[in-house]
């Protein structure tokens, strides 16, 4: 639900509520996929970097007064008979956070992403 609501205060709470060392996983439509805009309810949009900003170390971790102390994503393509490509993509894209990154920069978005799942742990 993530994509319907401003996300960054339903944060702050799962953050309150975790045990040290608990983790949360979220899944999330990727900015890229038709069902991000096909939605009307939608107001944000997500790329594999999107919850870098709340876990310590990232470059900006000073805009929000809590953080998580690890994230990991995985961009998550649509498994179709016959769309073995996304197969592939998939296990590209997620060799690293700078092939996401790469990916969400260049022309192969054009094979859109289905969503991200995020793991964010305290």
């Amino acid at each position: 639900i993530l994509e319907h609501v401003d996300f960054i205060p339903l944060l702050q709470d799962l953050y309150r509520i975790l045990t040290s060392g608990g983790t949360v996983e979220i899944l999330v439509p990727h900015f890229s996929s038709p069902d991000a805009y096909r939605d009307p309810t939608h107001i944000r949009y997500f790329t594999a970097g999107s919850f870098d900003f709340f876990v310590t170390g990232h470059k900006r971790d000073y805009y929000f007064d809590f953080r998580f102390n690890n994230v990991s994503h995985k961009i998550q393509f649509e498994k179709r008979k016959l769309f073995f490509y996304n197969y592939a993509l998939e296990w590209l894209v997620n060799l690293s956070h700078d092939m996401q990154s790469w990916y969400e920069k260049t022309p192969l978005r054009a094979f859109p992403a289905q969503g991200i799942r995020i793991t964010l742990t305290k």
